[in-house]
């Protein structure tokens, strides 16, 4: 049996493949981009991508392309992929986003928490630690990383935002202070950090700001698309301020990308 045309071929013909197709952009590539034409070179799953539906992809330091997909996480370093999954330690075979803090370290963010990652573990050792976030499977379910200017690690989960301090957590719920939402129920989809240590962070109800050096005002409607700069020194609980105004921009805000085109579930 050709090995190329094997339902599931071995790291043998993903490599061949992958040799292949480079061969073939490299000999017909610069007549193409001579012409003008734009060259394609598409990489499936029979490549060795671990899964067909690619979530976000990532550049790190060292140069390698990372591959955040539906059956786990995929890094290219222009010849082969290698895959991490389940197997190797992952919680969860989705993953939603991969994160490289300020000082090399790599973070996952799965269905089922997140998992600091050393992709050059000794034989033997699993590479993934797993941190659990939140203790629901809402609050579970990572959507997205960033890492603040102090160096705290946020996770924007479908089950509230959170915050881990240290390398070793744990994750700690954020208040957003939204009125009448309780925030286990805010879908958290974006985040922003920003260089004066506030967070912006985007969510089913909007935009909220949130600052570490204050406490949580009540959140105040907009009419003007303005932030509402009320500060209240009560004690050292986040800071929230919400925009929500009338503009598409934000009226938009409330129709995050929908679970089907996300490819998950919706919380239950």
């Amino acid at each position: 049996m050709n090995p190329l045309s094997s339902k599931h071929p071995g790291p043998v013909a993903s490599g061949v493949r992958v040799a292949a197709r480079a061969l073939i952009a490299l000999l017909f590539g610069s007549a193409a981009a001579s012409a003008g034409w734009p060259v394609f070179t598409s990489y499936t799953s029979h490549d060795g991508l671990a899964h067909d539906r690619v979530l976000r992809i990532v550049r790190d330091s060292r140069g390698f392309l990372w591959f955040c997909t539906g059956e786990g996480l995929s890094r290219f370093d222009g010849q082969r992929f290698r895959t991490f999954g389940v197997a190797e330690g992952l919680p969860a075979a989705f993953v939603s986003d991969l994160l490289e803090s300020r000082d090399g370290s790599y973070w996952v963010a799965t269905d089922h928490g997140v998992a600091r990652f050393r992709p050059e573990a000794p034989a033997g050792a699993r590479p993934f630690t797993v941190v659990a976030v939140g203790a629901d499977p809402p609050s579970a379910r990572v959507n997205r990383l960033a890492q603040g200017a102090r160096g705290e690690l946020w996770a924007a989960t479908s089950g509230g935002l959170f915050r881990m301090e240290g390398d070793d957590g744990p994750f700690l719920p954020i208040p957003l202070g939204l009125p009448d939402v309780p925030d286990r129920a805010v879908r958290v989809w974006a985040l922003a950090p920003a260089p004066d240590g506030t967070v912006w962070v985007g969510h089913d109800h909007g935009l909220s700001r949130v600052s570490r050096d204050g406490a949580a005002p009540e959140p105040r409607r907009n009419l003007d698309g303005g932030l509402r700069k009320r500060r209240d020194e009560r004690g050292d609980r986040p800071a929230v301020r919400r925009c929500q105004g009338s503009s598409s921009a934000a009226s938009n805000s409330k129709n995050p990308p929908s679970a089907r085109a996300r490819g998950r579930s919706p919380p239950r």
